[in-house]
């Protein structure tokens, strides 16, 4: 998802992306939190992201920095993507 789709829709709101556009692919969409709106990004696609640049382990320690940090009320939220089968019976 382009971060212009949701400044377009969202336009008197202060949304904090993650630095840059090259994570936009791993948008998936938004939720509110305390009348906050906040980012969701899926946590497979960044890491699939950081991979093309480095090893896949160093994707992840990565990504779990960039998920651990604070920035600010509108702190994006990341989803874990869990798999298709996955049976909760």
């Amino acid at each position: 998802m382009n971060r212009q789709i949701l400044y377009d829709r969202y336009p008197n709101e202060d949304i904090v992306f993650l630095e840059g556009n090259l994570y936009d692919d791993a948008i998936l969409g938004v939720a509110r939190d305390d009348k906050v709106l906040r980012v969701i990004y899926s946590e497979v696609i960044l890491i699939e992201i950081l991979s093309a640049d480095m090893d896949y382990m160093d994707a992840v320690e990565y990504y779990f920095n960039i998920a651990g940090s604070y920035l600010g009320p509108g702190t994006p939220i990341y989803m874990e993507d869990l798999p298709d089968d996955l049976d909760f019976n």
